[in-house]
């Protein structure tokens, strides 16, 4: 379990929170086109509705302290939601009712409480399924292109109104049946079918036959994508620095499997006060990749443009991003760079060789430690610093090799050996190896 939802049910415990109740029960609930749905909703907060489509072709037509009314665009269906008598357990009431319903009003009506952001099914909404069964429309869906991934088995989501049909899915040059294991229907889904078996398709569709009519669905494209992001790059690739009133041009390029879609979010200091920018997408393929680029053109840069710029780009499926520093000065300011300092250890280090540079010769051991490089410009404000640390190794060395001398000891006598290592990084391990005692070989006199 997540920490939001640890947290979320917590909170849930802790104020002995229940979820809302619907006046329907069932899980899927079956009416006519036509007739008028009415759903009651009761918890323990104020309560909101949403259903399918929502209040995308509603207009609101009036407003009472205790209900809104909603007519639809096509002058025939009403929707009204209204305050009812709460409970004593659930204080809190409110109807839906949908008048004219049509079979485009099927799926799931969701009553959840109005002011927690979380809508969890079973902590802090519940919904139902309503099928709006209409003969002359059993297919729902609009059509749309079916993107075809890397996954094994994909939804062709052929939306019904009528939840008992046999479905059959149409191939450009076949048919496709359910067999419950590796092809399912699903009335509230689709067809589920590896996607093998269609991506070679132009495009598919759903079909049943209702008392020996034929009812097609609509089509739906068949589109081969990638969705794999190789690597992302933004140019230029280092810190930028402009004057107020120039031109800043970004370049953010993702190489990608090919055929991907990408969509790329910028995100940049002036953003949350709608500046004015150009965001120019471009896009080639190549022959085993696609190269997909957003460019960020900003005019007239102002001092508020001074910051980090990032470039997200998403596949769906996997994510990447970059970012750059973007400096901004008045056109007063210098860049210039005024004075440069350089540190080790936090004490000041004279050198004479180069303003910008350190340059160390036959490191020792004493020149470990950590230098810092400070470069600042007063006249602009700026200031900028890098610390690097440098570790000198140090070959391992006795401390008795160096200070101690031959002795000679007499044979069986009794004598300590001590041996002291040092080195960088330290010795892990001492072995020690000897050799026996053995008299010394006499050679015999030989002359030349």
């Amino acid at each position: 379990m997540n920490l939001f939802f640890f947290l979320l049910l917590n909170l849930v415990s802790g104020y002995s929170m229940t979820p809302p109740t619907l006046s329907i029960t069932e899980e899927e609930y079956v009416i006519n086109a036509k007739d008028t749905l009415n759903i009651t909703c009761r918890g323990q907060h104020p309560l909101e509705w949403s259903w399918p489509g929502g209040q995308e072709d509603t207009v609101q037509f009036g407003k009472e302290s205790d209900s809104v009314v909603l007519v639809s665009l096509d002058g025939i269906r009403t929707v009204k939601e209204e305050d009812c008598e709460g409970m004593e357990t659930k204080p809190y009431c409110k109807v839906l009712t949908l008048m004219g319903t049509q079979a485009n009003d099927t799926g799931y009506y969701r009553c959840y409480y109005k002011y927690i952001n979380a809508k969890i099914e079973g902590t802090t909404a519940v919904s139902t399924y309503v099928f709006v069964r209409d003969f002359e429309q059993p297919f729902i869906n609009k059509p749309e292109t079916l993107l075809i991934y890397k996954k094994e088995i994909i939804y062709v989501p052929c939306l019904v109104s009528i939840p008992d049909l046999n479905i059959t899915l149409l191939l450009t040059t076949s048919v496709i049946y359910p067999d419950g294991k590796s092809i399912v229907w699903d009335n509230k889904r689709g067809m589920l079918v590896p996607t093998i078996l269609i991506k070679d398709s132009l495009f598919v569709q759903c079909e049943t036959l209702i008392d020996k009519k034929l009812f097609k669905s609509s089509f739906f494209l068949v589109h081969i994508a990638g969705n794999e992001l190789y690597d992302i790059q933004l140019f230029p690739r280092k810190a930028m620095e402009l004057l107020v009133g120039e031109k800043l041009i970004l370049n953010c390029t993702v190489w990608a499997e090919f055929n991907s879609g990408v969509d790329f979010q910028w995100h940049y200091p002036a953003k949350q006060m709608n500046r004015e920018v150009i965001e120019l997408p471009e896009r080639r393929s190549q022959q085993t990749h696609t190269e997909l680029s957003s460019i960020l053109i900003i005019q007239n840069m102002s001092l508020q443009d001074l910051g980090k710029y990032t470039c997200k780009a998403s596949s769906g499926e996997q994510d990447l991003e970059e970012s750059i520093d973007v400096i901004v000065h008045g056109k007063n300011h210098s860049f210039t760079l005024r004075k440069s300092w350089r540190f080790k250890d936090g004490k000041l280090i004279s050198n004479k060789q180069s303003q910008y540079s350190l340059q160390l010769k036959d490191v020792a051991e004493q020149n470990s430690g950590s230098y810092t490089l400070v470069l600042r410009n007063s006249l602009a404000g700026l200031e900028k610093s890098i610390t690097l640390q440098l570790v000198v190794n140090v070959p391992p060395q006795i401390h008795e090799k160096e200070a101690s001398s031959p002795n000679i000891y007499s044979r069986e006598s009794r004598h300590i050996l001590t041996c002291t290592v040092y080195g960088i990084p330290a010795p892990e391990k001492i072995q020690w190896q000897w050799r026996p005692w053995t008299p010394c070989r006499m050679f015999p006199p030989r002359s030349l």
